[in-house]
C-alpha cells in the first residue's frame, strides 16, 4: 500500500461500474474532488473510458496489473434481484467470484480495494438495526451472491474498505423513484409493501462521502480503518411510506392513489428481508462519515427527479 496521501498523475482511481447509479455518482464525485480517475464499464460510453466484464477473472485482473491505480472502486453488480433466483452462476460471476478477483488483483500491487455491498446479505429478523458483526444470513440468490463477495475481499489479505448500503435511487437510473413516478401519473391504483423497512439512499451523499473520504485521507490511514462498514441514509421506512413521501413531492402532483398491501399480496421471485435497516454507526466514529436522514436526501433529489419527468414530456 502506498504510505503517501499524494496522487500519482495516472491511474490513481480505477472506477468499475462507472455506468451505473453509484458509480456515475462517484465519477462526477471523485472528479469534483480533483481525484484523477480511470473510468470503465462492461460497454464503455465514451472513447476515455475502458472496457472491463467482471463475468471474466483473467481479464479483470489484467486491466488492475496494467493501470496499477492506488485505488480500485468497484461499483459494478448484478442487481437484478428477481432474476437472480434463475440466473444463480451470473450473480455469483459479478457479485462473488469478481470482487475476490479483485481484491487479489489489489493485494499484488499494492492497492485499496473500496467494494459496496447491500442489506439484503441479512434475512430482516432482527428487531435492531443490523450491525456489522451481525451474521449474514441471506434469503435470495442475490442476497447469497453478495454475501458471497463481501467475504472474498474480507478474507482476501488486501487493504479494503467495504461498504453495505440500502435502497439506493438516483435521477437518471432505473430504481423505486422513477418507477413510482412513473406510476402516480397513470390512473390505476399503486399498491405497494408496507411490512418491509429499510433505509432509503440517494446515491449521490453516498458517493461524496466516499470520494471525500479518499481525497482526504492518506493511504496509509485508510489501511489502518480497513474492514466492513455500514453507509447509508439515516432513519428507516417501509416501501410504501417511501412511495408516500415521493407522491407528497411528485411534480406534476399524482393522480393515482396509494394502498398499502402486504408482500403476500405481492408474489415475487424472491424474498425480500422485513427489516433489513442499517446500523452506521461504526462508518462515523471511524471514518467520520455519516449521510443525512432518508427523507432530507428524497427532498435534495426530487426537484432533479421532478425535472426529468418535465423534460421528458
Amino acid at each position: 500500500m502506498r504510505a503517501s496521501g499524494t496522487w500519482p498523475e495516472r491511474g490513481t482511481v480505477l472506477l468499475i461500474g462507472a455506468d451505473g447509479q453509484l458509480g456515475g455518482e462517484l465519477l462526477a464525485a471523485l472528479t469534483a474532488h480533483g481525484s484523477p480517475c480511470r473510468a470503465a464499464a462492461r460497454h464503455p460510453p465514451r472513447a476515455d473510458w475502458l472496457a472491463v466484464d467482471l463475468a471474466d477473472p483473467g481479464a479483470t485482473a489484467a486491466l488492475v496489473s496494467a493501470e496499477r491505480p492506488a485505488v480500485v472502486i468497484n461499483a459494478a453488480a448484478y442487481t437484478a434481484v428477481d432474476r437472480a433466483e434463475d440466473e444463480p452462476r451470473q450473480a455469483m460471476a459479478v457479485n462473488a467470484h469478481a470482487p475476490g478477483v479483485l481484491a487479489q488483483a489489489c493485494r499484488d500491487i499494492g492497492a485499496l480495494l473500496v467494494h459496496f455491498s447491500t442489506d439484503y446479505v441479512f434475512d430482516g429478523a432482527s428487531a435492531r438495526p443490523y450491525v456489522e458483526t451481525d451474521r449474514p444470513a441471506p434469503l435470495s440468490q442475490y442476497g447469497r451472491s453478495k454475501a458471497a463477495g463481501e467475504e472474498a475481499v474480507l478474507r482476501s489479505g488486501c487493504a479494503h474498505l467495504v461498504f453495505r448500503t440500502s435502497w439506493l435511487y438516483t435521477p437518471g437510473g432505473h430504481n423505486f423513484v422513477a418507477t413510482m413516478l412513473r406510476l402516480f401519473q397513470g390512473s390505476e391504483p399503486v399498491r405497494v409493501v408496507d411490512d418491509q423497512h429499510g433505509c432509503p439512499t440517494w446515491a449521490r451523499p453516498l458517493a461524496e462521502a466516499v470520494a471525500g473520504l479518499l481525497a482526504e485521507r492518506d493511504a496509509r490511514t485508510l489501511e489502518a480503518h480497513r474492514g466492513l462498514y455500514h453507509l447509508c441514509a439515516a432513519g428507516a421506512t417501509s416501501w410504501h411510506g417511501f412511495a408516500a413521501a415521493i407522491r407528497a413531492r411528485a411534480r406534476p402532483p399524482a393522480r393515482a392513489p396509494l394502498y398499502p398491501i402486504r408482500s403476500a399480496e405481492y408474489p415475487v421471485a424472491a424474498r425480500r428481508p422485513a427489516r433489513s435497516v442499517l446500523c452506521c454507526d461504526r462508518a462515523r466514529e471511524r471514518l467520520g462519515l455519516a449521510l443525512p436522514g432518508w427523507l432530507e436526501q428524497l427532498d435534495g433529489a426530487m426537484p432533479e427527479f421532478n425535472a426529468a419527468r418535465a423534460d421528458a414530456h
